[in-house]
């Protein structure tokens, strides 16, 4: 699933070990070590050193992202965070690039869910200059209404692309399903409607309400003096204005009581794409973690995992196919997904459902149960290996609210978790007869076979 994601490898750690003595992983904290203060206006600061190449990576996390979007005005959050970059106070949109440019920098906007992340990387020596163009584009926008007009004809022609993909349907329409035509219902990048209706001052507001210094973290890894570094972003973070923001609320999904179908009729599809999926818990639950043990035997394990060895290898009823999980603030979404021919779409859904039975009937062999561990630490391993993945990951941490010792405390998890606990977990939260099943193809070809598992509820794309 695209997006905003916590890759499943990453959601759970299952085990400890070092990366290097300069980006040391200990045995408490997980992650690499790291400083945390917070500056007088609310903003909080994490810093963690890595001398072994001469680069920063860094991350300022806004704890606002397109969960915070009405139906109205969906794409706001995402349309806010870009106007960042279409000129400041002092650097048209051409010079902001040129500095960059100069400087072999780099900048980066990305719109989630729950959080918003302006992230950069450039050489340690010009560090002071990135932070600065940070600080530029953060605290002093000129958010004018031309930038906004050209941004937004950028983002309809993109969603206009983007509605012809058969994953990008799927994921919205079971993120839509679930929770509705607001917030974590709607798309991130936002609909045709709701770009349009933005004014000027939807995103002067928005933007006034959410980019406070006590909604935000700012997080640098890489080689650093950390006593200069703590001074500068003082400097250039300590005068941005505290306000009051609104905090989050739980945000509870409308569950079917039995197995759904739907087709998104889509007659020019080479291929069928399905996704059959749920919500199940969040981040901070210990049973996460076990469906996440379930998840690398049943989907996440590539090659080795039960859906692509019989479904790919075996049967060649689909190209390809795999399960996952997108993390949110309150829930994270599992899907299998997949493409299959039309003339077997019925088949492949029917047996990805029985495989899915199946696996949770069985009591998982200790051996898999020991893969899944290895996997996961070697993901882990993967991601934490340079400053940007370091960066990345405490910033999700933070932007989903779960802490900077979250892998510390759900390793501990870990350590009690058995198998029985992992089949009740997948019993519980990933019920076959309670799936929702998405199948964007031609309705003509395929719904009289799709019949045969349920009541199919054929939708066209339609306008947006």
């Amino acid at each position: 699933m695209r997006g905003c994601k916590i890759i499943v490898g990453i959601i759970v750690i299952l085990s400890i070990f070092h990366l290097s003595q300069t980006a040391s992983l200990s045995a408490e904290d997980i992650l690499p070590d790291y400083k945390l203060f917070n500056l007088n206006n609310g903003l909080q600061v994490v810093l963690t050193k890595d001398s072994r190449l001469p680069m920063v990576d860094f991350a300022l996390v806004v704890k606002t992202g397109s969960a915070a979007d009405s139906a109205g005005t969906s794409g706001l959050a995402m349309l806010t965070a870009e106007m960042l970059r279409m000129g400041t106070a002092n650097y048209s949109r051409d010079e902001l690039a040129g500095v960059l440019e100069t400087l072999g920098g780099t900048g980066e906007v990305e719109v989630r869910r729950d959080y918003t992340q302006i992230s950069g990387n450039f050489l340690a020596q010009d560090l002071d200059e990135g932070l600065k163009l940070l600080a530029e584009v953060v605290l002093y926008p000129t958010l004018d209404e031309e930038s906004l007009n050209s941004l937004r004809r950028r983002f309809v022609s993109n969603r206009i692309h983007e509605r012809r993909l058969p994953e990008v349907l799927a994921e919205e329409m079971i993120f839509a399903r679930y929770f509705g035509n607001n917030g974590y219902g709607l798309p991130v990048e936002g609909k045709i409607n709701g770009l349009e209706n933005i004014t000027i001052d939807n995103i002067r507001t928005f933007y006034e309400r959410n980019y406070r210094p006590n909604n935000a973290a700012l997080i640098v890894a890489g080689d650093f003096d950390a006593g200069v570094i703590r001074k500068t972003i003082e400097r250039l973070f300590g005068f941005w204005k505290p306000g009051d923001v609104l905090s989050s609320s739980m945000v509870n999904p409308v569950m079917p009581d039995s197995l759904e179908i739907l087709l998104v009729n889509k007659p020019d599809a080479p291929v069928t794409y399905f996704l059959i999926g749920c919500p199940t818990v969040a981040a901070e639950s210990p049973e996460l973690a076990a469906l996440a043990l379930f998840n690398y035997s049943l989907g996440a394990g590539g090659e080795v995992s039960h859906l692509y060895r019989y479904l790919v290898r075996e049967r060649g009823l689909v190209h390809d196919i795999r399960s996952g999980f997108e993390g949110t603030r309150w829930y994270n979404m599992f899907a299998i997904t997949g493409s299959t021919e039309h003339n077997l779409a019925a088949a492949a859904v029917e047996e990805v459902l029985k495989i899915l039975s199946e696996d949770i009937m069985l009591r998982p062999p200790v051996a898999e149960l020991e893969a899944a561990k290895h996997y996961h630490k070697g993901v882990l391993y993967q991601t934490l290996e340079n400053t940007a993945g370091v960066a990345n990951v405490m910033s999700s941490l933070t932007g989903l609210e779960l802490g900077l010792d979250y892998y510390k405390r759900i390793s501990e998890v870990i350590k009690g978790i058995k198998p029985a606990f992992i089949r009740d977990c997948a019993a519980r939260y990933l019920n076959p007869s309670r799936m929702t099943i998405i199948i964007v193809g031609p309705e003509l070809t395929i719904k009289r076979d799709l019949k045969q598992l349920g009541t199919v509820r054929v939708l066209e794309i339609g306008h947006d």
